[in-house]
């Protein structure tokens, strides 16, 4: 007789112990996710301290998105392709470039510029040094010398312009009403680096020269920023340069657009590709958690490993079967009654046999005969009894089943109790 079967191996699920890592695996997976929903842009930020919009070094300009998507302006950071992202409500912001003259970033400027309606172009002013134990720091500054700037004034169209720097730092009164801002609060730069041109229309200035001045390229009006401590992240904290820095972003993007600020003239290029950014942190986590599902989905789906298991056999070996099937048969041809009759004539045999009933006794003797054993003995049960009971099973109709499986049981209660004694009695040998 074969015993039960593991209850593991046939329920084809997991241990509890592999049950617990899956739920805690999942869990971590989840609050991963929630946090790159809540703090993604924080933790995808390109690591830089240069003069950029994802450095956050003194020199850098992340500041400066940070503070306008604070007021929920819409600011796209391009890494690609910046001329095709400017319909004609948008502003193109480009900050500190790096151009050499006829170079490929002189002319992608020029392009951005010819596809933009409005643009701002912040000069650049200071290269760091950067803090090799932080990538994201500085050690020591310097001012970009001016024949890096020129050919970035001559791409804009002012070939006469030239720069003037004052060696003392601190507020600059400006003049100009462009802003809408009265009274006009003075610009607090460290050296102030202005412009002085024929070519460049003054929006705001100072008696030294221009510090933000406008020129037109083609259809585009162009503002140029000549010092741009006004709006990097050591400057924003200066003064009142916070409120002219955003005046001024707000007074040229005018009433709606998006702010797309460039990258791409700083080297940040990143071609489209969905395959390269679900590889890409934080995305990465993301893939690695649906992996990681799907590679659970099938490890569960698996209901075995090995070889396949051996069909069962279209007749079961041993009695259980045989039994059963005949069992089946009978009631399904209405013979359980006759099963029933056939079962008491049977018991009764057996019993008057190990009673060692007198011979030569008829059926109806023979039943008279093992009443009078049962009297004698103070069982309960009798045999007219169960004869009756018998008759009654045959004939019921709603409840035919049970009654025929109570009365099959009496039967079984009378034969063990006639050969082995009531288990409230004595027993009989």
């Amino acid at each position: 007789m074969s015993g039960p079967a593991p209850a593991a191996a046939g329920d084809g699920g997991f241990s509890r112990r592999t049950a617990t890592w899956l739920v805690a695996v999942s869990a971590v997976s989840l609050a991963s996710a929630i946090l790159l929903a809540i703090f993604g842009d924080v933790v995808h930020t390109a690591q830089s301290a240069g003069a950029d919009s994802f450095s956050r070094s003194a020199i850098g300009h992340r500041g400066l998105v940070e503070l306008l998507r604070g007021l929920d302006l819409p600011v796209l950071v391009s890494e690609h392709d910046t001329a095709s992202k400017l319909p004609d409500d948008a502003t193109l912001v480009v900050l500190e470039p790096l151009v050499v003259e006829q170079g490929t970033r002189s002319g992608a400027l020029a392009d951005m510029i010819a596809a933009s309606s409005r643009a701002l172009v912040v000069l650049p002013k200071w290269y760091g040094e950067d803090d090799p134990t932080n990538p994201s720091r500085l050690v020591r500054v310097a001012l970009v010398p001016d024949e890096e700037i020129e050919p970035i004034l001559r791409a804009l169209g002012i070939g006469d312009g030239r720069l003037v720097r004052r060696p003392r730092g601190g507020p600059v009164p400006l003049e100009g009403d462009a802003l809408g801002l009265d009274p006009l609060p003075p610009a607090d730069l460290v050296g102030p680096q202005l412009i002085q041109s024929e070519l460049i229309e003054p929006v705001l200035w100072t008696g030294a020269g221009v510090l933000v001045g406008e020129v037109e390229i083609g259809d585009a009006t162009v503002w140029v920023l000549s010092d741009p401590d006004l709006l990097s992240n050591h400057g924003l904290g200066r003064g009142d340069n916070a409120v002219l820095a955003l005046s001024l972003v707000l007074a040229l993007r005018g009433e709606r657009g998006a702010l797309v600020i460039d990258e791409t003239l700083h080297g940040f290029r990143s071609e489209p590709s969905i395959w390269r950014v679900l590889f890409e942190f934080p995305l990465v986590l993301a893939t690695i958690q649906v992996l990681l599902a799907v590679a659970l989905l099938l490890w569960a789906a698996t209901g075995r490993f090995g070889r396949p298991a051996p069909p069962a056999p279209p007749v079961a070996p041993g009695k259980e079967f045989l039994i059963e099937n005949t069992a089946a048969l009978l009631r399904f041809g209405g013979h359980a009654g006759f099963a029933l009759r056939r079962y008491l004539a049977t018991s009764v045999q057996e019993v008057a046999r190990a009673l060692h009933a007198p011979p030569g006794l008829d059926l109806t003797g023979t039943a008279r005969w093992l009443d009078r054993v049962a009297e004698g003995r103070g069982l309960a049960l009798r045999l007219a009894e169960l004869e009756r009971e018998v008759g009654e099973a045959g004939k019921a109709r709603g409840e035919r089943a049970r009654r025929m499986v109570d009365t099959a049981r009496r039967i079984h209660r009378w034969r063990q109790e006639m050969t082995h004694g009531s288990e409230h009695g004595p027993r009989a040998r």
